[in-house]
């Protein structure tokens, strides 16, 4: 009878010591996942998905129109000033727009200059969100190719200050 207790106490213990066995990996899974939940990785956008592809196009697109408004400010007001993007723009439809009988060319007067209040709207916009677009747009790794956060200079710098 004692060595029955003893096995006993012994297939106990075996089971107890089992469950601290699972119930520490367990604990090491738990920290491992809520380590993985706040890596800064997961809130990262892929460069190579077309959202991300098409917002650099329109990027692009909007500083180049905020370059030709600099650039063709003077030529259109005959004075060396800055001519705002809603002012360049309106200028340029003006300048499509004509009193020609012609109801195709008064046409496209008129679609030149909704699209032309309609930039105007639309590129503080983009220019106020493509920084925040730019800092959470990370870049894939060369060795894993997993998504990975940009250097200090290309994620903190460049979006606030060249954007």
């Amino acid at each position: 009878q004692a060595r029955l207790g003893i096995a006993k106490i012994d297939l106990v213990h075996a089971e107890n010591s089992k469950r601290r066995m699972i119930s520490e990996s367990d604990v090491l899974q738990m920290t491992l996942h809520r380590r993985g939940k706040r890596d800064r990785r997961t809130f990262l956008l892929r460069p190579d998905t077309n959202f991300a592809v098409l917002w650099k196009c329109v990027t692009v697109l909007t500083v180049l129109l905020e370059v030709f408004s600099l650039s063709l400010a003077p030529k259109m007001t005959g004075e060396l000033r800055k001519l705002d993007l809603k002012e360049f723009a309106e200028m340029c439809a003006a300048s499509l727009q004509s009193t020609d009988p012609d109801t195709m060319r008064r046409f496209w007067g008129l679609v030149a200059v909704q699209l032309a209040q309609f930039l105007a709207n639309v590129v503080p916009i983009v220019s106020f969100a493509s920084v925040f677009i730019e800092f959470y747009t990370g870049e894939l790794s060369s060795e894993s190719g997993l998504v990975v956060p940009k250097p200090f200079f290309s994620r903190w710098i460049v979006p606030g200050v060249l954007l």
